[in-house]
């Protein structure tokens, strides 16, 4: 992958849309916690995309202990998932990816929704990334590898 930058955070153009689209549902409970927005810039990595059903949390921990390779930063990870773009929901345009629909129709289309990366289904399962757990963007580091 190309390495870029990726604007991490709720910038002002998503949280418009995520409240259009979401109509009476709540979506966003705490979007402060969602900013700053900071801006990261991530250096290109190379990435690889599997068609294969999750690893148990232990046998991907030995497989990383045994491996010169890492888990991506949430700011690498997000790089990837927008496959580039920014200020915008999805890559997939405006749909909020938080239905079963939407999943179903991404899952179905498999290889042919992906974004420019060529990387699809980011969120079918959880992630695993590097980042030590914080609550808010607040302190970000902006270098795209760096725990915070």
């Amino acid at each position: 992958m190309p390495g870029g930058g990726v604007d991490v955070g709720l910038p002002p153009e998503e949280e418009a849309e995520i409240r259009h689209a979401a109509g009476q549902r709540e979506l966003l409970d705490e979007p402060n916690l969602m900013r700053p927005l900071t801006h990261v810039e991530v250096g290109p990595m190379v990435v690889a995309q599997a068609p294969s059903p999750p690893l148990p949390p232990h046998e991907v921990s030995d497989e990383l202990e045994r491996s010169p390779l890492r888990l991506p930063s949430e700011a690498e990870w997000e790089y990837l998932a927008r496959g580039g773009l920014v200020h915008r929901l999805t890559y997939r345009g405006p749909g909020i990816p938080d239905s079963d629909e939407w999943f179903e129709a991404t899952e179905a289309l498999g290889v042919d929704s992906a974004n420019m990366f060529g990387r699809y289904g980011f969120g079918f399962q959880p992630e695993p990334c590097t980042d030590v757990f914080h609550p808010s963007h607040d302190g970000l580091p902006t270098d795209g590898i760096t725990n915070h």
